[in-house]
Formats: C-alpha cells, sequence, structure tokens
C-alpha cells in the first residue's frame, strides 16, 4: 500500500510538472509572438516587472521602437519553428526559475549602402551573439541572423505568482540588478 501510495504521488507530481512546463512553454511562445509582431505592450506583460523599476515601462517600449526602425536600419524577427526547451524549475529561498531557450531569427536590413565591409560587420554581429549562423545578402542589403537565445522564468512574490521573464543572452549588468549574487550563482547565469 506504501509503494501505491507513494506511486500516485509521484506521478501527480510528475504530471503537475509537466502542465506547468507546457504552461510556460506557451507563455513564451506568446513572448516570441509579441516580438515578431512587435506588440511590445503585450511583450512588457510578460516581462519581469522589476525591470521597470530601473527602466520605466515607457522608455523601454520607445526605445525598442526606435532601436528596430531608425533612419539607417530596420530590425525585423522572422517566424520560424522556435523549439523551445524549458530546463527543470529550480526553487531558490523559496522563488522559482527555469531557463528557456529557443531558437529565433532576425533580420537587419540597411537602407543604405553600410560603410564597412559586410564581412566586418558579420564579425560584430558574431561578437555578440554567443552562437548563430550570420549572413549577407547583397541585393537586399540584408544581414541575418539565425541564433539560439534564452530567457529565464521567474516566479516569485514579485509576479505574484505568475512566470514573467528576462532575456539573459545580453548584458549581464541588469541581471546583476535584478537578482541576488546567490540566485546569480546558484543559476550559472
Amino acid at each position: 500500500m506504501k509503494n501505491l501510495s507513494f506511486l500516485l504521488f509521484f506521478l501527480c507530481s510528475f504530471v503537475g510538472l509537466a502542465q506547468e512546463k507546457s504552461n510556460i512553454e506557451s507563455i513564451v511562445n506568446s513572448f516570441i509572438n509579441s516580438t515578431i509582431e512587435g506588440d511590445y505592450d503585450k511583450l512588457l506583460l510578460i516581462t519581469y516587472p522589476k525591470l521597470f523599476d530601473f527602466f520605466p515601462r515607457e522608455q523601454l517600449k520607445k526605445t525598442m521602437n526606435q532601436t528596430l526602425v531608425n533612419e539607417d536600419f530596420e530590425i525585423s524577427f522572422n517566424k520560424i519553428d522556435p523549439k523551445i526547451v524549458v530546463e527543470d524549475i529550480k526553487t531558490i529561498e523559496g522563488n522559482r526559475f527555469t531557463r528557456i531557450q529557443y531558437q529565433n531569427s532576425l533580420s537587419m536590413r540597411f537602407f543604405n549602402e553600410i560603410e564597412m565591409e559586410p564581412e566586418a560587420f558579420l564579425n560584430i554581429l558574431k561578437s555578440n551573439f554567443k552562437e548563430g549562423k550570420f549572413s549577407f545578402d547583397k541585393k537586399t542589403n540584408t544581414f541575418k541572423i539565425d541564433t539560439t537565445s534564452y530567457l529565464l522564468g521567474i516566479n516569485d512574490e514579485i509576479t505574484q505568482g505568475e512566470w514573467k521573464f528576462i532575456n539573459i543572452d545580453g548584458d549581464q549588468n541588469i541581471i546583476k540588478l535584478l537578482l541576488d549574487e546567490r540566485i546569480i550563482k546558484e543559476l550559472e547565469l
């Protein structure tokens, strides 16, 4: 009887965890689609809210718009199969975290001929992305970047029990603003 109780407990826990990972994957899909569609209001609703303590929501939205389309170039995100992978959920100091990996594709089209050699600019792109495939289409003056991107899912008292996300590809200083050093170390960020 003890073994049957343990088995039922284990199965219920496993099913609950699988459902939670499926829920996280669905939210990440929404995150990705909001990025592709340029729906920054929706994207910011899914973003870890502590970020807005340092960068006001409207300022972030304005910066995203200005960065993605300006007088020199435009960046667009290409719809691809993101192949989302949700890692195991870790509980640290009562807060829950998970790393998410997904495939990302973007194009950077310059309106005029760029001043440097395309190969030199490709090297700059390669230094800004951890991994990926990079190409340049001379006819359209467009760089294409296919890369693996990473998010951190956070479910804590700030998110009021909901999963919210931050990008962990970029500036590590932002992560240091948002998370304690102990958590950063334990998550190996």
